[in-house]
């Protein structure tokens, strides 16, 4: 939320002081500027928030099941040790 946030106001800032391009990036419009802020505040944020366990499981379980795994796999594994 927090990149979506910013990008849109980067943009409708850098859209109202520079209508048509923006000199001092090269020519770059207002929705290039603020594409590069939202995907750095996406980034940040992404290493800054921490995941919960469940949701942490759930990417793991995905990722099996794209490798071919079982999505029980680690289950399965663990109950036979």
């Amino acid at each position: 939320m927090a990149s979506m946030i910013s990008g849109f106001a980067t943009a409708a800032v850098l859209q109202w002081a520079y209508p048509v391009s923006i000199p001092w990036l090269g020519g770059l419009t207002s929705g290039v500027a603020a594409l590069v802020i939202n995907v750095a505040v996406y980034v940040i944020c992404s290493y800054a928030v921490s995941r919960p366990a469940a949701e942490v499981e759930r990417i793991d379980q995905l990722w099996r099941v794209h490798k071919g795994a079982s999505p029980n796999a680690a289950e399965l594994t663990d109950a036979a040790s």
